[in-house]
């Protein structure tokens, strides 16, 4: 059971202070889906399309999930090496550990899930940003197509061992 978002309606959380993470904030996403990607597709993120301070996690079209932390003049960013299988229910889990690119992980159903550093130039500027989080959709954009039945967003780095323990919910 959950809420489908494809054709849906995304959700707009507002101006969440408790979202508003930092750039040397730690902090993790946990989500339990069941992904049908075939399009760019947000699964929660804060973050300015214009001016793009922010953060966000995403389903590329190619079905390889990112992370991306921005500020004006930089980001932190990493992706996965493989696609979630589309129809199936998977646990995943991306942590920061509010330093750099290298303290980006992801955990798919309790295990590190392989990844590639793509950028890693984030500056001392803030990644604080007004920009309403979203659930489903970046400033409108491609909505993501995927059922989620749980999401939760921490204000610590989640741990390899907090990933084996949630694996059993995907």
């Amino acid at each position: 059971y959950g809420i489908t978002l494809a054709a849906a309606p995304y959700f707009t959380l507002g101006d969440v202070a408790a979202l508003s993470f930092e750039r040397t904030s730690p902090f993790s996403i946990l989500v339990v889906l069941k992904p049908n990607i075939s399009a760019w597709g947000n699964i929660i993120g804060k973050m300015n399309s214009a001016s793009f301070p922010g953060w966000r996690f995403d389903f590329l079209a190619s079905g390889l999930l990112m992370f991306d932390l921005r500020n004006s003049a930089g980001r932190a960013m990493t992706q996965t090496n493989a696609a979630p299988a589309n129809g199936t229910t998977t646990m995943l889990l991306v942590t920061y550990n509010g330093v750099n690119t290298a303290g980006i992980i992801f955990y798919k159903d309790g295990a590190v899930y392989a990844q590639t550093g793509q950028a890693d130039t984030l500056s001392s500027g803030t990644i604080i940003d007004t920009t309403p989080a979203v659930i489903g959709s970046i400033a409108g954009g491609t909505l993501l197509n995927a059922t989620v039945g749980l999401l939760a967003v921490f204000s610590t780095n989640k741990t390899a061992e907090d990933a084996r323990r949630w694996a059993w919910l995907g």
